[in-house]
């Protein structure tokens, strides 16, 4: 008979022990980089956005009231450029987790590729029935 020999602590004899955890796949990074540039995309979209409250308006000259219009209209397409830039990286995020973890049953999978698009054209035609800012001139 032979002597056993001392295992790891929380090992039993004769069983291998558990796979110890190597860090994220590399893949997942970029799927973490890409959701974390997102949601800081998203927070500066905000803030600028915000920040237009705080430029107060001009009291006087003409000259002075049309550089503050061109200020607040260039803080506000540069907050939703940024908004809609963030969104759009949450979207290839998503998809990009659909297609490439193949650990989710395929219901998840298929509906992480095709709402995106559906958000999309929800968004697209919202822009063109209401109307915005930066809407082309076409539209009423």
């Amino acid at each position: 008979m032979q002597p056993s020999l001392p295992s790891e602590p929380g090992v039993s004899p004769g069983y291998p022990p558990s796979p110890r955890y190597v860090g994220p796949r590399p893949r997942n990074v970029v799927v973490i980089l890409l959701f974390f540039l997102a949601g800081l995309l998203l927070l500066v979209g905000v803030v600028v956005l915000q920040a237009r409250v705080l430029v107060e308006p001009p009291t006087g000259n003409p000259p002075d009231y049309t550089a503050w219009a061109r200020t607040i209209r260039v803080m506000g397409f540069t907050g939703l450029l940024l908004l809609n830039v963030g969104v759009f990286f949450f979207l290839v995020g998503g998809i990009l987790v659909g297609l490439f973890r193949s650990d989710l049953p395929d219901t998840v999978r298929r509906s992480m590729i095709v709402m995106p698009g559906v958000l999309v054209i929800i968004w697209l035609l919202g822009f063109l029935l209401v109307g915005s800012a930066f809407a082309p001139p076409f539209i009423p």
